[in-house]
């Protein structure tokens, strides 16, 4: 977890304000949780999340920390989401997702303790290169994802939040952007998971997850699977390529073309990917209305996408080599060869053709010779 900021320097826990439990009230820069870690700045506010930068004392160490919004504190239907999150996230471990160190409460509101990951967010990412991406480098993206999203659907979670500001690309000396998702906030447990314990996640009147992103069965409410994930994933890949949301509109407007337009070919926003038609293949299909016409898991998706990344790199076919075809002389001196070698085994269809080449021939010395 982590902002497009720079870090600040490290606080000093003689300014900053021991925070018990109680009565719920907001967080803010300077407090102090269970004596070990001091909130910094806020560096993310969602749906039902508050995000802050914090230091932990003991190791000096920056992390994040994520609190419930304080109108939805009061919520008590909300609160064993924040401990089913942390039991979620605690069995995540996984290079490409953030990872969740500690957990508690501060206030009477839950709390969750991530690592922080500097780095850009993907909207940051956008924003730098000027808005969309080459082909190569949205395919090692969206590999990454595929990477994390394969591991938690495999484990009974679905994400049901992705959008750029939940991806952090990071910098690392063996790897320019590696990639790391954050926020499993939003996760619905899959029935018969392992880590489900009953209860719905999510209730009337409060909408977990970002409409730009959402699939048609999300946005109506509808229960959701891995596939879900894969469509969010789709408009992702649709952005980074052309720079631009297949959707744009009020959340209504949003919610009805997720369920009923048809989402704009590639070229169609920018031309240039026309040339390459598996590309948009694979989007149409990622982006399906009916999930089952969609990939049936993450791992069909990353075998289709490694796919469409070896055609792009194979080699075109070598243009067959044409051979120069023989000219009139050409026929006139194999003619003069092959009557000389005395071999007029030919046949009789192949007699015309000499008898054609000889007179060419004679004619051709007749117009060579001197005029007296």
């Amino acid at each position: 977890m982590t902002s497009d900021a720079p870090p600040g320097p490290l606080p000093s826990l003689s300014n900053a304000e021991p925070v018990a439990a109680g009565e719920p009230t907001q967080p803010k820069t300077g407090d102090v949780l269970d004596g070990r870690y001091v909130l910094e700045d806020t560096i993310g506010e969602g749906g039902v999340g508050l995000i802050f930068r914090a230091i932990q004392f003991k190791v000096q160490r920056p992390v994040a920390v994520k609190f419930l919004q304080r109108e939805m504190v009061g919520d008590h239907s909300l609160k064993p989401r924040f401990e089913r999150e942390a039991l979620a996230l605690a069995a995540l471990a996984h290079p490409n997702i953030v990872r969740l160190q500690d957990y508690g409460f501060a206030r009477g509101a839950p709390f969750l303790v991530m690592e922080y990951v500097e780095g850009r967010t993907l909207r940051g990412v956008l924003h730098h290169a000027g808005g969309s991406l080459d082909i190569p480098r949205t395919i090692a993206l969206a590999r990454q994802i595929l990477y994390a999203l394969a591991y938690a659907h495999d484990r009974g979670l679905v994400h049901r939040d992705l959008k750029p500001a939940n991806l952090i690309v990071q910098e690392l000396p063996h790897q320019p952007e590696h990639l790391k998702v954050l926020d499993f906030g939003f996760v619905k447990f899959l029935p018969g998971s392992e880590l489900d314990r009953g209860g719905q996640l999510t209730r009337a009147g409060h909408t977990f997850g970002s409409p730009p992103y959402m699939s048609p069965e999300h946005a109506t409410g509808s229960p959701v699977d891995g596939r879900s994930d894969l469509y969010s994933l789709g408009i992702l890949m649709f952005e980074m390529l052309t720079g631009e949301r297949p959707f744009e509109g009020e959340i209504h407007e949003l919610l009805r073309h997720h369920l009923t337009t048809t989402p704009p070919r590639l070229a169609v926003r920018r031309p240039e990917l026309a040339e390459y038609p598996g590309l948009q293949s694979l989007l149409d299909r990622a982006l399906a209305k009916k999930r089952e016409d969609r990939f049936a898991d993450a791992g069909e998706f990353l075998r289709e996408l490694t796919e469409v990344e070896r055609s792009l790199l194979r080699p075109a076919a070598p243009l067959a080599r044409v051979e120069p075809s023989p000219s009139f002389l050409d026929l006139i001196r194999f003619n003069s060869a092959f009557a000389k070698s005395g071999v007029l085994q030919l046949g009789r269809h192949a007699l015309p053709l000499l008898t054609q080449l000889r007179r060419a021939s004679g004619a051709l010395r007749r117009l060579r010779a001197p005029r007296s």
